[in-house]
């Protein structure tokens, strides 16, 4: 067995059921160790959201169902709680990683001229002065 990272387009490529979709499954169902970085969920995310106009609610579905797969290694807590906030308070799936992030860390405040981290109440957001 090994471990081995995957990339955001072998993802992208398996969701979007491109001509590898089929190799890309028997990778899912190796008995290799498979490494999903924070980076490639947030790639993936914005490339189905922005580019391809998914709605959020299939590609948290989509990506929860993969994730959940046995052999994939992943932040677990940041991500799913990243999904979660990314539903629920209709934000960025970057700014919801970072408030999770926040949240974790037990950090309360923030730089950014962002308005969407005000919908997120347990926070405070400040404009550099």
């Amino acid at each position: 067995m090994r471990t081995i990272v995957i990339d955001t387009n072998v993802i992208l490529r398996y969701l979007l059921g491109e001509k590898e979709s089929k190799n890309i499954e028997k990778m899912f169902r190796s008995n290799n160790l498979l490494v999903v970085p924070d980076i490639v969920v947030a790639e993936v995310v914005w490339t189905l959201h922005r580019y391809y106009k998914w709605e959020k609610s299939k590609i948290a579905e989509l990506f929860v169902s993969i994730l959940s797969n046995g052999n994939i290694e992943f932040n677990q807590s940041l991500i799913f709680s990243t999904f979660e906030t990314f539903l629920k308070h209709n934000v960025k799936y970057a700014d919801a990683y970072i408030y999770q992030l926040m949240n974790q860390k037990k950090l309360k405040y923030i730089y950014s001229y962002d308005h969407e981290f005000d919908r997120l109440v347990e926070i405070t957001r400040i404009e550099p002065k």
